[in-house]
């Protein structure tokens, strides 16, 4: 790699790396606070790969702003998690989308899928892939290894909180017709085979696309049901969120609850790999497990905003070198060529202003 770029965009997440071959990465483009700052600092590198951590729309909502704003890109491959295989999967991207269409994360009158958006600020076909643990891919001449989320999860503590979320949804259903119309939008399209696909898949181009926003009744207020069931189903896929490594220079650990951060702790531990340059922290460094004083990051990033900086973990400043913030440090530069990784091998050279 040669430089990570991570964009102050509030509460939410839109980071770019260049790679050794001149290959710009996005990793994830939105936040709840929907900021105009997305379209600076996202698609002026125009990325050539973008990965999703998760379907939260607060993660891609950016690419809406794209649309609005006739913004044009070049992506050639797309990745994001595949669901692992559990009871009522297929029912849960149901209910997570439908959701996601009916409050949209300060855009309550979202209509179209993560893919489709792609599809329509694209100039070109792509190629899509949904990644499980174990997989390992090439990127720009980097070497990525996938951590999580795992090919099947059958533990029951997760199990019941996927019933749980269900039950709350389905429960709205019944008080909020805008989620019903969704949801049964979404049954009748099968929009989410799609993201089920176990080979890489190619999307093609739509000419001459326009986004239509769907019109909501200005007196329509969420209910609470609905806002429970979003605040459940929200937990679960925070849960199946990507996390991946870059060899011992970059971990990324999307928003991982802190279950699931023990359990990548535990295979890093494993591999005998516990030692990286950067980390970017787990929810914006909200999330923590105690298993992370097992890693040790020279650099741990957070893209954080006001909102969630209360709720920031100042575990992180412990096992760190230096500790960084959005909120605090504006948008963040990552140099990594050898002049500034040689730090992590000798611990004795800080080129960054801002420490712990």
């Amino acid at each position: 790699m040669r430089n990570i770029n991570i964009s102050d965009i509030g509460d939410g997440l839109a980071m770019n790396i260049e790679t050794i071959n001149g290959i710009d990465i996005q990793i994830d483009c939105g936040s709840k606070q929907n900021s105009p700052h997305l379209l600076n600092k996202c698609y002026s590198r125009r990325p050539n790969v973008f990965f999703l951590s998760h379907f939260h729309s607060d993660h891609y909502n950016g690419l809406l702003l794209a649309s609005e704003n006739q913004i044009k890109l070049n992506i050639e491959n797309v990745f994001f998690p595949k669901l692992p295989k559990f009871k009522y999967d297929t029912e849960f991207l149901y209910c997570l989308f439908a959701i996601n269409m009916t409050l949209g994360d300060f855009l309550s009158n979202m209509e179209t899928d993560f893919l489709t958006l792609i599809k329509q600020i694209n100039n070109r076909s792509f190629e899509y892939q949904a990644l499980s643990q174990g997989e390992k891919l090439v990127v720009g001449g980097e070497s990525i290894e996938i951590l999580w989320p795992p090919k099947e999860l059958n533990d029951n503590y997760f199990l019941n909180s996927v019933n749980n979320a269900l039950e709350k949804f389905h429960s709205a259903l019944e008080k909020d017709k805008y989620l019903k119309s969704n949801y049964e939008n979404i049954k009748d399209t099968g929009i989410i085979e799609k993201y089920r696909q176990d080979e890489t898949t190619n999307c093609e181009h739509i000419e001459n696309s326009e986004f239509c926003r769907k019109q909501i009744d200005e007196n329509y207020k969420i209910p609470k049901l609905t806002k429970d069931a979003n605040k459940a189903l929200r937990s679960i896929a925070n849960r199946l969120s990507l996390a991946f490594h870059i060899d011992n220079r970059f971990l990324f650990m999307g928003d991982l609850e802190a279950t699931e951060i023990k359990k990548v702790v535990e295979i890093l531990v494993n591999k005998q790999t516990v030692s990286f340059y950067t980390m970017i922290t787990p929810h914006h460094g909200t999330h923590w497990n105690n298993s992370l004083i097992k890693i040790k990051p020279d650099i741990c990033i957070s893209s954080i905003g006001k909102r969630l900086l209360r709720y920031a973990k100042n575990e992180y400043k412990d096992i760190s070198e230096t500790t960084l913030w959005t909120y605090l440090n504006g948008d963040i530069f990552i140099p990594l060529g050898p002049i500034y990784y040689k730090r992590f091998y000798y611990r004795n050279w800080y080129p960054f202003k801002y420490s712990k």
